[in-house]
């Protein structure tokens, strides 16, 4: 799709040779770049608050990383010319990059070697949700996949629906249930229950929203979660990735 197709010089020069997604990747890089450099730049000066998931500063690179590997993904699933030998070698390279990556995601996510601690059990946690991702993309499961109907008003109507979806995949994840909200985009169900239940307490949604009465009975239902789920989760990824040393 020609994003510029008035523009005769455009057309020409870049969409013809086929160099448009270089040249959009280029100017969202150049305009992200600006816009993280500048707000950091002013917060500096005005203590502006940043971005915190569990009381920890989330640095925007980690939202870098998650938004490449997500993008680079999608292209590779719904790339028309997936079964090339060129695009076959890039995607199994993307997939060993990806998880050099993720395996030490908990040390882009702390800034700190934390690989054999508790909290580097974020890197198992970002591993297996790569991985159900990744089945999900194989079975097609895309929320902006092909359509097996041409008609404008079925088109409208499905691109509605998933606009509509959206909504409750962003409470999700605000609320920090962030496997339902990804599973979400996919399967709506999921991310309508996790939007509709009580967010975890540590979240921004139960901090910035939540009275302390709201906040308390968050924080008692958590815990009875813990209780109940937390050792069969513990011993899944002691399993998967290791027990930590402390």
């Amino acid at each position: 799709m020609n994003i510029f197709p008035h523009l005769h010089w455009y057309t020409e020069t870049i969409f013809d040779s086929g160099r448009q997604p270089a040249f959009v990747m280029l100017v969202a890089f150049l305009i992200a770049f600006a816009c993280a450099r500048g707000y950091t730049r002013i917060a500096r000066h005005t203590g502006w608050g940043s971005v915190h998931l569990g009381g920890t500063h989330a640095h925007h690179l980690v939202f870098g990383v998650v938004i490449a590997l997500v993008a680079a993904s999608i292209q590779f699933a719904l790339s028309p010319v997936a079964d090339s030998p060129a695009q076959l070698a890039l995607a199994a390279a993307f997939g060993v990059g990806a998880a050099l990556i993720l395996d030490e995601f908990a040390l882009l996510f702390y800034l700190k070697d934390v690989y054999w601690d508790t909290d580097g059990r974020k890197s198992v946690d970002a591993v297996v949700m790569a991985v159900g991702l990744g089945c999900l993309f194989l079975l097609h499961t895309t929320p902006f996949g092909k359509s097996d109907f041409d008609e404008r008003p079925v088109l409208f109507v499905l691109t509605a629906a998933q606009l509509i979806n959206m909504v409750p995949v962003l409470v999700c994840a605000i609320k920090g249930k962030l496997s339902l909200a990804l599973l979400g985009v996919f399967i709506p169900i999921f991310a309508w229950i996790g939007a509709a239940r009580l967010a975890e307490p540590t979240s921004v949604w139960a901090q910035r929203l939540y009275s302390k009465k709201k906040l308390s009975r968050a924080g008692k239902r958590y815990e009875q979660y813990d209780r109940v789920w937390q050792p069969r989760r513990t011993a899944l990824l002691d399993f998967i990735g290791g027990k930590p040393s402390r």
